[in-house]
């Protein structure tokens, strides 16, 4: 490996993270993993482009074999800026311009034959936590070259390795973390009647960026009745009115890491219900956190709040049975999924998000989300924002 102008992080540490993704395809018997996700492609070479967004484009893939081998597959107009941002030495061009020369899947192909393991057991990013970053026909493509019978999902070998964060990992998740909970608590002071949850969402991308953030993700904004029930939804330009529930999702990244919290205001003093479940919610999501601890089932931490929930006198305001939250990393949704039937068991070093949900048609949506990071002794809270709602 070397060392490149744009890496998150030590070489050292893609040298671990490699040893650590070869240690599980020993176990699993895969002879090589073709990635080409933007995540998998950043975690495991450092790799950054801004041609993620194109449609038409693939802007790398990373090949690694079982004895260590790595090699890049891009665009040999862009190879130079391949190599200011990733470790790997070995480039290798394609050319979908030129008659005659050699497309990317094609390259790929000669890759894994140059290296002995066309015929082996080849990783794809086909499982149901992870998307390839090709069109249908070049998957097809690729997939004819190697057979079908050769090929198996890289989670087995890829999660293993990214749900556990190291040392570095934790030590950049507190600091996107802090500038997080800086933004949150400057931007829902901000809010005025009559501004619109866009006008929010900018002034929260103002304080994340402003505050140290690479990038804020499409945050998650409404309020008011008819938005109430709008789950994941994108502001919009209705403007925020007194005694209306308000409700942020989201958060920012930095060197590629995501945050996603929940927190609340209000324009204007809350009802008695309204302050009834969102205290309840709070409670609720309280719940949760005291079940996480190293050696528990991601199932069992739903199942406690799922049986606080139903207990309550809110229980038909319980809106995500079976659901609590998720891993967090280099992507918004990461394993382990915490919710029934996950029987994972939790590790130090997981990032999580918990995040059970309320809602009375009218009345408003009530949660907050918390991250937390999973150590020995139960969890370390990075979402320390007050989760007071806001009564402005």
């Amino acid at each position: 490996m070397k060392d490149a102008l744009m890496l998150d992080f030590p070489v050292e540490e893609y040298e671990q993270r490699k040893t650590r993704l070869v240690r599980e395809m020993e176990k699993q018997n895969m002879d090589a993993v073709v990635f080409t996700s933007r995540d998998n492609l950043r975690y495991f070479s450092g790799f950054q482009t801004i041609i993620w967004m194109s449609n038409i484009a693939t802007p790398g893939i990373l090949i690694i074999t079982r004895d260590g081998d790595m090699a890049m597959v891009g665009s040999k107009l862009r190879l130079d800026t391949i190599a200011v941002s990733v470790c790997v030495e070995d480039l290798r061009g394609y050319d979908n311009f030129t008659p005659g020369g050699i497309g990317y899947v094609e390259m790929v192909y000669e890759v894994l034959k140059e290296k002995k393991v066309h015929t082996g057991t080849i990783g794809l990013e086909i499982g149901k936590e992870s998307r390839m970053h090709l069109s249908y026909e070049n998957q097809r493509k690729l997939i004819g070259l190697i057979g079908d019978r050769n090929i198996v999902s890289t989670d087995t070998v890829v999660w293993p390795v990214r749900k556990i964060k190291s040392r570095l990992e934790i030590e950049l998740l507190r600091k996107i973390s802090n500038i997080n909970n800086e933004a949150f608590d400057i931007a829902l002071s901000a809010i005025t009647p009559g501004m619109s949850e866009v006008d929010l969402y900018r002034r929260f991308c103002i304080d994340m960026f402003t505050l140290g953030a690479d990038e804020v993700m499409p945050l998650g904004i409404r309020a008011g009745a008819e938005r109430y029930a709008q789950g994941n939804s994108s502001p919009s330009t209705r403007p925020i009115g007194k005694g209306e529930m308000i409700l942020v999702d989201g958060g920012g990244l930095y060197k590629g890491y995501s945050t996603d919290i929940i927190r609340q205001a209000i324009i204007g003093k809350p009802t008695d219900r309204q302050r009834a479940l969102y205290d309840f919610s709070v409670e609720t999501c309280m719940e949760g956190l005291n079940a996480v601890k190293a050696g528990a089932t991601a199932e069992s931490v739903t199942r406690r709040i799922d049986a606080y929930a139903r207990k309550s006198r809110f229980a038909d305001c319980y809106r995500t049975p079976g659901w609590s939250g998720h891993g967090l990393g280099q992507h918004i949704h990461e394993p382990p999924i915490i919710g029934l039937g996950s029987t994972e068991v939790l590790e130090p070093g997981m990032f999580l998000a918990i995040e059970p949900d309320f809602y009375e048609e009218n009345v408003g949506v009530f949660g907050i989300e918390q991250n937390i990071l999973v150590t020995d002794t139960g969890y370390e809270l990075l979402s320390t924002v007050s989760h007071e709602l806001r009564v402005l």
